[in-house]
């Protein structure tokens, strides 16, 4: 029980709300092992609504939707970094 309670208590629920942005998990690079620095993420997406069970439909910053619904397990919330754009 106690090490229940130690793993409970570093634990921080994820909670997205829609308008968020996100970057998604490309699969299809994960089997073929495209190689060592290749990124397996991609795009910028906005969360257009929130459905059961941490699944979202994501849209593109353009207005697209995505065709398929997304698990929260490929997805990552996308933080902008300011300063990173400033250096450029």
């Amino acid at each position: 029980m106690r090490m229940k309670a130690s793993f409970d208590h570093n634990v921080t629920p994820h909670s997205f709300t829609e308008g968020d942005l996100f970057i998604l998990y490309d699969v299809a690079k994960e089997a073929l092992g495209l190689g060592k620095f290749e990124t397996l993420w991609k795009g910028l997406y906005i969360i257009k609504h929130c459905l059961l069970k941490g699944t979202y439909m994501l849209v593109e910053p353009d207005g697209t939707c995505l065709k398929d619904l997304i698990n929260r397990l490929y997805v990552k919330k996308f933080i902008h970094n300011i300063k990173f754009f400033l250096m450029m």
